[in-house]
């Protein structure tokens, strides 16, 4: 089968890689910066060396659920390569439930600084009540850009900070950030 010149040309400029940054909370002024807040549960269905499947189910204010497949392969120069798929809420429940005790639950908090999206996560059950600060970068390499004053510590290079690891894991006490 001949993919088209246009068809070709989408799958090449797919953005696959995820290049994100992530930190703790130097203090809890973001709060008030808020535009949206989510419900995350992501389940994981294998963890095998640095290759990973998850099931992903984000729900809005306005209770519509979105679910999403995805596999995540071992970091390359570019990235970690992340490709999600779209599928049914039913399927999404029912691959959810085959993830056992390896799911975590968070309230993603939507702040937006000089057109860039932070991404608060602020983790339910079993890990609360840690909050963690994501940024995603623009490419592979680390930016030189001022963070705002509530954001603490760079934890990126920290597997514990890992979504799979804590998955598997419980929060230790020396993990926290800022706490109120």
């Amino acid at each position: 089968m001949r993919i088209s010149e246009q068809k070709r040309s989408t799958i090449m400029t797919l953005d696959i890689f995820e290049n994100e940054t992530k930190y703790l909370p130097a203090n809890d002024t973001w709060r008030g910066l808020v535009t949206k807040s989510l419900l995350v549960e992501q389940g994981y269905l294998l963890h095998e060396g640095n290759k990973v499947a998850r099931i992903r189910i984000t729900t809005s204010p306005d209770g519509i659920r979105t679910p999403k497949f995805e596999i995540k392969l071992p970091r390359t120069s570019e990235g970690v390569p992340e490709y999600p798929l779209s599928l049914g809420v039913e399927m999404a429940d029912m691959m959810m439930r085959d993830c056992g005790e390896r799911i975590i639950r968070k309230i993603r908090h939507h702040v937006y600084v000089n057109d860039r999206l932070f991404e608060i996560d602020e983790f339910q059950g079993r890990h609360q009540p840690l909050v963690l600060i994501e940024l995603e970068r623009k490419g592979a390499q680390a930016e030189v850009m001022e963070l705002p004053t509530w954001v603490g510590r760079n934890v990126t290079d920290d597997i514990r900070f890992a979504n799979i690891w804590l998955a598997e894991h419980l929060v230790e006490s020396n993990m926290l950030g800022f706490q109120p």
